[in-house]
């Protein structure tokens, strides 16, 4: 039989009070502990988004390239934004803050079944290693034969029919193994952020000043013609 009264004080000691505990009021505004801030929550959030990339990162072998990657992207982005504010909600409004800011496997212990939870861990970062060395690397072969950055063009070669990117895929997984022996994710976190916001930035950039001189260059062409 189930001892349900130890089922209930396990659940209680883990720091899971309930909804109607003012867990949500004590969890609304935040309360950074020592060398922590913004930014650096904000650094170990940011990668667990940038999946959602790995559609464009992949855009060669769609069939509908300028269709489907504007629709999975924003597909992906507001089910994962829905799931992940939720998923905060539930959190805040039934675990302790103490809890919340010791034990990261928190919601493991709470939640109803523990088999789902962690087999979802399992597949999510199977599926961000497998995309992260398929599309990775090709990007990195993109950008040396491009001849942009000077001492890199050897990892542009590639092998096989598809032109596998195995160079690229070596240094990749170099720099990995390296990023996971040091052990530390909220410290590594923040500065793989910042060159995904670089780029987004730049790219943000270009779109806007090729949008601004767009009718300038419209009537030039028509002028010319």
């Amino acid at each position: 039989m189930i001892n349900y009264h130890r089922f209930e004080f396990s659940i209680s000691e883990s720091g899971f009070d309930g909804w109607l505990t003012g867990n949500f009021a004590n969890n609304t505004f935040p309360g950074y502990q020592d060398g922590y801030n913004w930014f650096t929550v904000f650094g170990v959030f940011f990668p667990t988004v940038t999946g959602v990339m790995a559609g464009i990162n992949m855009s060669g072998d769609l069939r509908h390239p300028s269709r489907d990657i504007p629709n999975g992207t924003l597909s992906a982005l507001g089910t994962g934004t829905f799931l992940y504010l939720l998923f905060v909600l539930v959190l805040g409004c039934t675990c302790e803050r103490s809890a919340l800011l010791t034990d990261f496997m928190l919601a493991s212990k709470v939640a109803a079944v523990h088999v789902f939870l962690l087999a979802g861990l399992y597949v999510s970062s199977m599926s961000s290693c497998l995309a992260a060395m398929y599309g990775t690397p090709r990007v990195l072969q993109s950008i040396a034969n491009e001849n942009v950055i000077p001492g890199i063009t050897f990892l542009g070669k590639g092998r096989g029919p598809n032109r596998v990117p195995v160079y690229a895929m070596a240094v990749v997984a170099i720099v990995t193994l390296s990023f996971i022996l040091v052990g530390q994710i909220n410290t590594l976190a923040p500065i793989v952020t910042m060159p995904f916001l670089l780029t987004y930035a730049a790219i943000d950039y270009s779109y806007f000043a090729l949008a601004q001189t767009f009718e300038i260059q419209m009537r030039r062409d028509e002028r010319f013609r």
